[in-house]
């Protein structure tokens, strides 16, 4: 697969499921990425239980290969889905994201298998756009008050992306990265410019 450097971008947090081991996330100094995930968070591991999102294909209660360790939004996404929702600011950790980062515009339309290459860390797949969910709505709730929109239907279309690590490495807070799109996707999606 050839694949073309389009854009850089930069993260702003980072984060770890919290110690309760639910949904949210907390901020931590940095991120460790091993060819199984995100190191200590409640997605790590080559295999997961399917589940909801997998049940046009598996039973729910099976192992099947995790194509999804880790999550990342864009802080623009996270300032668009609040203001949708009526509420002062939408966090990250809220709705259990792994990274937070800022510089890119779209970025939840970044195709499947793209990589989010960090020099001198990880390169991490991008496998799909992150379907949103109701679960996040009660944290949200809990932090923000009421909403007069649903977080499931106000992330519609820009909720981040989940992959998986194809080499290891660190990231903390600050560490930029650079996103390579296969080049065979179409001229009319925004991420190819030539």
């Amino acid at each position: 697969m050839t694949l073309k450097k389009t854009t850089e971008g930069q993260v702003s947090s980072t984060l770890i499921t919290a110690a309760d081991g639910g949904l949210c996330t907390s901020e931590c100094d940095q991120l460790s990425f091993d060819l199984n995930g995100l190191v200590n968070d409640r997605h790590y591991g080559n295999t997961k239980i399917s589940g909801g999102r997998d049940t046009q294909l598996y039973k729910r209660g099976i192992p099947i290969k995790n194509h999804r360790p880790w999550s990342a939004i864009s802080q623009s996404e996270l300032i668009s889905i609040a203001k949708a929702m009526e509420i002062e600011e939408l966090r990250g950790e809220w709705i259990g994201a792994n990274l937070v980062v800022n510089g890119i515009d779209h970025f939840s339309q970044i195709p499947p298998l793209s990589r989010l290459v960090f020099e001198g860390g990880p390169v991490l797949v991008v496998y799909e756009e992150n379907a949103p969910c109701r679960f996040p709505q009660p944290h949200i709730e809990a932090n923000a008050g009421k909403t007069s929109k649903a977080f499931s239907s106000a992330a519609r279309g820009q909720r981040g992306l989940v992959g998986w690590v194809e080499k290891e490495g660190k990231v903390k807070n600050g560490s930029t990265f650079s996103v390579w799109i296969p080049s065979y996707y179409s001229k009319s999606n925004p991420w190819i410019t030539a």
